[in-house]
């Protein structure tokens, strides 16, 4: 019995194709004006190669421009090479092969799918040829067959009949957690040893930075004022007097300092914004203390989980204040608690247990991934020509000789290292899939007929 998709697959599939039929007509407009280019340029073989290419071929070249890689398949095509595509991962769309329509797809529904398409496609059999979609992956988004994903806690699974035994609630049982074993990061390459005076010097600069700009933006107004100072208030420009230049001239003066001074307050203000934002955006991989940080946020939210859980239980019961104080709640805190929400329901929220517990498991996931992360064995990836260095939270690919070629570059940029003029070395922060990218363009690297 073939699958039933639901509405919101179909709609997400429609949005999807749409999106492809109108990237389809930009590469038809492009075809069009570049052959046409090419033939007022004098250039007939290139104009009539032009003219000879398929839209799918534009369609690769515009997706390779738009990823910065060329090195698209299919997904079984990667799965047959060894790999699988990573969680998370979006696809590139092409379009596939066409197919035959099947007797027993409603007629009407599919001479709509198919009128919609071959408006834009003279080539298509209009009443029994449909366009299917291909997805493309590129050499970035894919991993290793053999890197499965870490399996769940044996305390996290339930078998269907023990989930229908247990009450309603029990399905927001908190997530287990990982071991908390301390891992020994002392001189560890996967961290930076001086995190938190780079972080503090970070945000000093960008104190000072705002410090600056709002003494400027002070200075440049005041001159702006002091340079029409002398003028009567509103006097206007005495035009064909001999004034008329200097008056002009002064006006567009104190006019462009107080551009100035309103541009650099604007950047006090972005400067000052930047201070007070270094280091909350998270918890940084290369940081020493990432894993307490972590731990501690995971057993709050734990703490937190556990309370709203025995609240809600507290409810329950026959007498449910006494219950609710033995807790250490006040007053206070019961007559809030006791108050119905907006739902009419009283107590902490389903979607509030719900929330909290998915962000234990998130944390939990990313604790674990840290863990494994700093136990990792780094390979030795070294020649005579190039290297590729871990240190302070970074692989680096130290090019011995000097500058690169170009092809030797675009293979750096596609593997995502960038150029630092602080390291004077192509760099990327070090997590799992830098070590695997590192790896492959080590290889590539090497499999170059010359890398300078």
């Amino acid at each position: 019995m073939p699958r039933k998709i639901s509405k919101a697959a179909q709609a997400k599939t429609q949005q999807a194709r749409a999106a492809l039929i109108a990237k389809s007509k930009l590469a038809k407009q492009w075809q069009e004006k570049a052959a046409a280019d090419a033939s007022e340029a004098g250039e007939e073989e290139k104009a009539i190669a032009i003219a000879m290419m398929g839209v799918n071929e534009i369609l690769r070249g515009m997706i390779a421009k738009e990823a910065g890689r060329d090195d698209f398949k299919t997904a079984a095509e990667w799965k047959k090479d060894g790999f699988r595509i990573a969680k998370g991962e979006k696809a590139y769309r092409v379009w596939g092969s066409p197919v035959q329509a099947k007797s027993t797809v409603d007629q009407e529904t599919h001479q709509q799918a198919t009128e919609q398409e071959n408006s834009d496609s003279d080539d298509l059999d209009r009443k029994y040829k449909l366009w299917p979609m291909c997805c493309l992956f590129h050499g970035g988004q894919v991993v290793p067959l053999d890197k499965e994903p870490a399996p769940k806690d044996e305390t996290d699974t339930h078998t269907s009949t023990e989930k229908a035994e247990q009450p309603k609630e029990q399905d927001d049982n908190t997530a287990a957690q990982p071991s908390a074993a301390s891992v020994d990061l002392t001189g560890s390459p996967f961290v930076r040893d001086d995190y938190q005076d780079r972080i503090d010097a970070k945000r000093e600069r960008f104190s000072e930075l705002a410090s600056q700009n709002a003494a400027k933006s002070t200075n440049e107004v005041t001159r702006a004022i002091d340079m029409v100072h002398g003028l009567p208030a509103g006097q206007p420009i005495l035009v064909g007097h001999h004034s008329e230049r200097s008056h002009r001239a002064l006006l567009s003066r104190s006019d462009n300092a107080m551009k100035r001074g309103i541009e650099a307050d604007k950047k006090a203000d972005y400067y000052q914004e930047r201070a007070a934002s270094v280091g909350t955006a998270g918890i940084s991989s290369d940081d020493p203390d990432a894993l307490p940080k972590l731990i501690e946020q995971r057993d709050k939210r734990v703490s937190l989980q556990n309370h709203m859980k025995a609240v809600n239980k507290a409810l329950r019961s026959n007498d449910s204040d006494s219950a609710l104080k033995a807790l250490g709640l006040t007053d206070k805190q019961i007559e809030q608690i006791n108050t119905p929400n907006t739902f009419g329901d009283k107590g902490y929220a389903r979607f509030e247990l719900t929330n909290n517990n998915a962000n234990i498991r998130r944390l939990n996931k990313r604790i674990e991934e840290l863990q494994a992360l700093y136990s990792t064995d780094l390979p030795t990836l070294e020649n005579d020509e190039v290297a590729i260095e871990w240190e302070q939270g970074r692989a680096m690919i130290n090019f011995k000789g000097g500058k690169p070629s170009d092809e030797a570059r675009t293979l750096a940029k596609k593997a995502g290292f960038r150029w630092s003029r602080y390291q004077s070395r192509w760099t990327r922060k070090l997590n799992q899939r830098t070590i695997f990218e590192a790896k492959r363009v080590f290889n590539e690297l090497n499999s170059l007929p010359a890398i300078y």
